[in-house]
C-alpha cells in the first residue's frame, strides 16, 4: 500500500455538494507519498442503449480507486472465468465481467456513463505526493431521478452497491498540478 499522511480540511481544497454526497460517511484529507498507483475508468463517448449521447471521460478527471483493488478484482475474475469455461474469449468475458463489477462496486449511474471502454493508471512515483480526499464509496440508484426508466429500477430494487474506497484527486488545486504528468494513456480491459 502507500503511506498516507492526514491533514486538515483547510489543507485541501472544499469539495463540491456532489463529491461530498459521493462518500458512504466520513471522508478525510490525505497527502499520499509515492510510489503509488489508481486507477480511473474510462470511455470514449458515444452513444448509449438507453438513447442518450455522451462525450468522452476526461483522463485527469476527480475519481479514482487503488490500483492494487483493480487488480485483485481482475485475478479474481480471471480465476472464476477459467473455472466455468464457457463459450467466448476469456478477454470478452472478463471486460464484461469487470464493467459489471466496478460499476456496482464504484455506483456509477448508467446515465452518467453507460459504459467503460478502459482505464488510466496515476503513478506517483517516489519522492512526489498528491492530496486526495479519501473514503467509502456511497451506493446509490442505478439511474438519476430524472432519468427515463428511475421509477422502474427503482421499483425493481436495482441499486448499486458502492463500497470501494475512493480517491477525489482535484488536479486543479496547486499542490496537485503537476500531478498529470503522472497519468499513462488509456488502456483497454
Amino acid at each position: 500500500m502507500f503511506k498516507m499522511e492526514y491533514l486538515q480540511p483547510s489543507e485541501a481544497w472544499q469539495p463540491d455538494a456532489d463529491t461530498i454526497s459521493s462518500f458512504a460517511g466520513p471522508y478525510r484529507a490525505c497527502r499520499i507519498h509515492g510510489p503509488a498507483r489508481w486507477v480511473r475508468l474510462v470511455t470514449i463517448g458515444g452513444q448509449a442503449p438507453e438513447g442518450q449521447r455522451f462525450r468522452p471521460n476526461r483522463l485527469d478527471g476527480g475519481f479514482w480507486f487503488a490500483e492494487s483493488d483493480f487488480l485483485h478484482l481482475k485475478n479474481h475474475a480471471e480465476a472464476d472465468l477459467r473455472t466455468q469455461g464457457g463459450g467466448g474469449q476469456l478477454g470478452d468475458r472478463l471486460g464484461m465481467y469487470l464493467r459489471h463489477q466496478f460499476r456496482d462496486l464504484l455506483a456509477v449511474r448508467r446515465d452518467w456513463t453507460p459504459s467503460f471502454d478502459g482505464y488510466v493508471v496515476l503513478s506517483v512515483p517516489a519522492k512526489a505526493s498528491v492530496i486526495a480526499l479519501v473514503g467509502r464509496v456511497k451506493g446509490q440508484p442505478v439511474y438519476s431521478p430524472t432519468f427515463p426508466g428511475e421509477a422502474s429500477a427503482r421499483l425493481a430494487g436495482i441499486t448499486l452497491a458502492g463500497g470501494l474506497m475512493q480517491y477525489v484527486i482535484n488536479f486543479e488545486f496547486t499542490a496537485n498540478r503537476n500531478c498529470r504528468s503522472f497519468i499513462g494513456t488509456s488502456l483497454p480491459f
